[in-house]
């Protein structure tokens, strides 16, 4: 603006004279942000992995398995037992997939098709078989093409439809309904899950179901997702500890690159001061010029941080299990808000030596 401060105008101008140092100053606050942001990206992702696949799509609370098939009446006792919300019939075994020369190996589960121990985008109905992304990306199938599924534990090989697909951190599992798993197996399932009205008393049902006679075992997935969370500790102490790096070395970068940008230019400081300006001037000018070139980086840093988090957290993807790269809208701002507050505290230093400067001796030097 043509009323803007004459120390603005000169910030913003002193940019454009001076491209190497720009240069290098915008090429540190990149690679912090791009450090940042890729700690973040780890952070965020396992966080939302373990939330969508035990906060969303997996709804089991008890797994029971009993010593005959399931009939009306078995699911009636059951829902019949204090605490118990729904029962279903449930089944599962493992499963072969075979689509012309490739295979993988599954877990089959059956569910209702009305199932609330299970989100489905599309639930299994009717015949054929719902596969999860590992099998369809390995076998190369799409909706109404027909694979081999063999279950080892009946010794039985069948031709099934593949109805749709379903994509889930945890991969390695593909479905069928009750009515399709009676059909591959030739009897009904003597298998029972259970959620609960209540989580946090899943111990007390657990233990009065595993009482009931005819019971062979009880899975508690609610304790699974517990054990699950306190394993995923170590992998996020990793991941903090590496975004507090991040951090130091974005501050280490912005400190340098700052330090070095100031260092530069004592000369022409001294020779500002002896001319009659006031620091504050200089100061102001110093810190718009920087702040002016970290605002230009923020989204270039933002974007390639995003981008190389990414490709570094599929690094430990595998074709049962899926890491999604993720990132919180709010890590993206504090990112940010780090690399700002980093830079505006980086300067200090370098100013408080403008401050010490010997204007005689700076000003002779830059007369030579």
């Amino acid at each position: 603006p043509k009323n803007a401060p004459s120390w603005a105008v000169v910030a913003v101008r002193n940019i454009r004279r001076q491209p190497k140092r720009a240069a290098s100053t915008m090429t540190g606050v990149v690679l912090a942000l791009i450090m940042n942001v890729s700690a973040f990206v780890m952070n965020d992702s396992i966080n939302s992995l373990f939330g969508r696949q035990y906060g969303q799509i997996d709804q089991r609370d008890l797994v029971v398995a009993l010593d005959q098939p399931i009939n009306s009446q078995t699911l009636k006792d059951f829902n019949s037992i204090s605490g118990v919300a729904t029962s279903e019939p449930y089944g599962e075994t493992p499963l072969l997939l075979q689509a012309g020369s490739s295979s993988i190996g599954q877990q089959l589960q059956a569910f209702d098709p009305t199932t609330q121990a299970h989100a489905f985008d599309q639930p299994p109905d009717g015949p054929g078989i719902v596969l999860g992304s590992a099998a369809r990306d390995e076998l190369g199938l799409d909706v109404g093409d027909s694979v081999l599924a063999t279950l080892p534990a009946f010794g039985q090989d069948h031709q099934l439809t593949v109805i749709g697909f379903i994509d889930e951190p945890i991969r390695g599992f593909s479905y069928v309904d009750i009515g399709q798993w009676e059909s591959l197996t030739g009897s009904r399932p003597t298998g029972l899950v259970l959620t609960l009205d209540d989580d946090d008393a899943h111990r007390s049902v657990r233990n009065e179901v595993a009482a009931i006679e005819g019971v062979l075992s009880v899975h508690d997935q609610i304790a699974i997702a517990i054990q699950t969370k306190s394993l995923l500790a170590a992998t996020k102490f990793f991941v903090g500890a590496m975004l507090f790096f991040a951090m130091v070395m974005a501050v280490a970068l912005i400190f340098n690159a700052m330090t070095v940008s100031i260092g530069e230019r004592e000369s022409e400081v001294a020779t500002l001061q002896a001319n009659g300006v006031g620091r504050s001037w200089i100061r102001h000018t110093i810190t718009l010029e920087n702040l002016v070139i970290i605002a230009a980086d923020v989204i270039p840093g933002l974007i390639l941080g995003r981008i190389l988090g990414g490709l570094f957290l599929d690094q430990f993807s595998t074709p049962q299990f899926a890491f999604t790269p993720e990132i919180n809208p709010w890590s993206l701002v504090v990112s940010a808000l780090i690399i700002g507050v980093s830079a505006v505290a980086a300067q200090f230093p370098g100013l408080r030596s403008l401050d010490r400067l010997d204007l005689p001796a700076k000003v002779r030097e830059r007369n030579v």
